[in-house]
Formats: C-alpha cells, sequence, structure tokens
C-alpha cells in the first residue's frame, strides 16, 4: 500500500423500528499478502432475519469472489443466480456493492447494476 495514505474502513448503522438485525450487511477485508483493501455493502429485500440472511450471503460471495480476483461481472453472474427471487417483484431479493483497490489507490466499484474505476 502507498505509505503515504492510510485506509480506514468504518461503517455505522441503525436499524428499523428498534429490531435487532438488520437487512443492511457491510464486511470488509484487508488482504496483506497483496496490500490491498475489499469492502461490500448488501442490501436485502425487507427488514429483519431473512433480509440480513440473504445480504449476508450475498455479501460474503461478494468479498470471496472479488478476493480470488474473479471478474465483477462473473461475480454479479454467480450471486443472481445464486440468490431466490421474489414472486411478486421478479426480482432477486438482494443488492450489492463491492470497492476494491486494484493497483495502490486506484480504487474500482462494482454494483449488482454497473461497474466503473474511481481515481
Amino acid at each position: 500500500m502507498n505509505k503515504d495514505f492510510y485506509i480506514e474502513v468504518n461503517c455505522q448503522q441503525r436499524n428499523y423500528d428498534e429490531e435487532k438485525i438488520s437487512g443492511d450487511v457491510f464486511i470488509y477485508k484487508y488482504i496483506n499478502e497483496e496490500d490491498r483493501v475489499v469492502a461490500v455493502l448488501s442490501d436485502g429485500m425487507g427488514h429483519g432475519v431473512k433480509a440480513n440472511i440473504l445480504a449476508t450471503l450475498t455479501a460474503t460471495m461478494a468479498l470471496n469472489f472479488t478476493r480470488e480476483h474473479k471478474e465483477p461481472e462473473k461475480t454479479a453472474e454467480i450471486i443472481m443466480k445464486t440468490l431466490p427471487e421474489c414472486s411478486e417483484r421478479k426480482m432477486k431479493y438482494s443488492t450489492f456493492t463491492i470497492l476494491w483497490d486494484e493497483l495502490r489507490l486506484n480504487w474500482s466499484v462494482a454494483t449488482s447494476s454497473r461497474r466503473w474505476m474511481v481515481r
């Protein structure tokens, strides 16, 4: 990592209607061997336990596939095939955003619908 910069990752959440569990999941991993950071935010549809399980599944898969250097499009394809679909809305139960440092502070972002570079 560029020694002139320090990357700090943090997340704060407020649960819906004082519920004990949230449908939003944020996880990150500093990969020491590669000197890079991967962060994932996932939102499970709805709230409560079901939303949290689906968001946790999505975030964990996204983090692990990104750590393994899978292409974001392939990661999204695998996740979307894994997630159940809402019979009413005809959409998957979770969305996600992945943020990773590819080449020392050249950040890339992939969401469930698009990908771009941040420099």
